[in-house]
């Protein structure tokens, strides 16, 4: 994977193994507006691929806000599936269940895959069961 952009807390990169743009947290999210930098700057750089997948390992970023949490839902997703015509945002969680709080965007994501509005959200708690669903992913688009 090349890097394509760093923050202090976070790292974006596109993965071509899995065609899809990774959003790995390596530290706690420390306020509201570095949630939305990182999400908006993760959401651009989606916006450039032919990828319809989006992984974001959430497992260091710690809680977020409820102002983060409602921003996420009401304006990141959308975001992220608007450049894609119509084809199904996948959106996949890898995290760290201890570490999750009520107020966590990923709290509403079950074990189960849920779908918004052309939105299918994953979560996984382990990063082999990930990579391999991504693998199955790409065995069937071909």
């Amino acid at each position: 994977m090349k890097p394509s952009s760093y923050f202090a807390h976070a790292r974006i990169r596109y993965n071509p193994l899995f065609d899809a743009l990774f959003l790995e947290y390596t530290h706690r999210v420390t306020s509201h507006d570095q949630f939305v930098e990182i999400n908006t700057a993760a959401s651009v750089e989606f916006s450039k691929l032919n990828t319809a997948k989006f992984v974001a390992d959430i497992r260091k970023m710690g809680a977020v806000e409820p102002a983060s949490e409602q921003w996420f839902f009401d304006y990141h997703l959308e975001r992220l599936q608007k450049h894609l015509g119509g084809k199904t945002l996948i959106y996949i969680q890898l995290d760290n269940p201890s570490d999750i709080l009520p107020a966590h965007p990923g709290k509403r994501v079950r074990d189960k895959p849920i779908e918004i509005s052309g939105v299918l959200m994953l979560r996984f708690v382990k990063k082999s069961e990930m990579s391999d669903y991504l693998r199955h992913l790409m065995l069937f688009s071909l």
